[in-house]
């Protein structure tokens, strides 16, 4: 059995189209769709996109350190000083702008591990119900709401009665 080499490093056109893709615009489409994309070609499973401090991770300290970079680096030139910089050095405002910074690259790959995550993860099966068990969870909800209201009914209106004639009709 031939045992895969673990990535290190971001490849060059990975990091381009990070770049590409988080100086454009967060919610830009098609940029997202290129950089996933690429992704996928370099057999990125989604757990490569999560911590190596998580247990479900599959990265290793050097690439998780390399993705971080990548992302960094197309933050405007003004986040990437302050990422740069002491926390200890900084006024409260840039320690707030900082952490905002590392929120957004945080964001960023968060975005690319779950679009991956919902390409890998196998999908549940929609389990469909007929209209007689929809019909039967609207009275069964009925009953509840009817029991647990503190509203005053109507004279005419048999509560007890009426509750009782709901649970007759469903079908359990």
């Amino acid at each position: 059995m031939v045992k895969k080499m673990q990535k290190t490093t971001v490849s060059k056109e990975l990091a381009k189209l990070i770049h590409n893709n988080v100086a454009i615009d967060t919610e830009f489409k098609a940029s997202n769709k290129s950089v996933l994309n690429q992704l996928r070609s370099e057999d990125y499973k989604w757990t490569d996109l999560v911590s190596p401090k998580s247990k479900e991770s599959t990265c290793n300290k050097m690439l998780w350190t390399s993705l971080v970079e990548t992302v960094a680096i197309a933050l405007p030139q003004s986040e990437q000083d302050l990422l740069a910089m002491d926390t200890k050095e900084l006024s409260d405002s840039e320690k707030h702008d900082k952490r905002l910074a590392r929120q957004k690259i945080g964001s960023k790959l968060k975005d690319y591990k779950n679009a991956l995550k919902r390409d890998q993860m196998p999908k549940r099966e929609r389990v469909l119900k007929t209209d007689i068990e929809k019909f039967s969870n609207h009275i069964n909800t009925a009953i509840e709401i009817l029991q647990n209201t503190e509203e005053d009914f109507p004279e005419n209106m048999d509560l007890p009665l009426a509750i009782e004639k709901l649970k007759e009709l469903v079908i359990e």
